[in-house]
């Protein structure tokens, strides 16, 4: 995972709610967070509940854009160069989850900023 494979979220939201073709993701319960797995056609990505992170973690391009950010969605995607569908995807998901959750994500094909 890059840092660009993330949102950056200021407030706690729900995750799920906010992915993309809803009945496609697998939800994964683990003892003390969820996941859920999108299977694409030869590749899939993996998102897991909010975690907070330490505001000294953060990197400086996105405390400039979002100074209150207290958590981090994480994503991540297998194999690292799916097709351009698969990458397609990701950002669609990135998109999703910026925008619903009022954060910040990246675009994946010009690293531009979506929130």
């Amino acid at each position: 995972m890059s840092w660009d494979d993330a949102v950056w979220v200021a407030d706690p939201v729900d995750v799920a709610a906010l992915l993309p073709v809803p009945s496609r993701w697998q939800r994964y319960d683990h003892q003390d967070f969820t996941c859920w797995q999108f299977d694409g056609e030869r590749w899939n990505i993996d998102i897991c509940d909010l975690e907070p992170i330490n505001p000294a973690e953060v990197p400086e391009r996105v405390r400039h854009l979002l100074p209150e950010v207290r958590y981090l969605i994480s994503i991540g995607m297998e194999p690292i160069n799916p097709s351009r569908a698969g990458w397609a995807f990701l950002n669609r998901v990135i998109t999703a989850l910026a925008t619903g959750s009022h954060g910040l994500g990246f675009d994946v094909f010009t690293s531009e900023p979506i929130r």
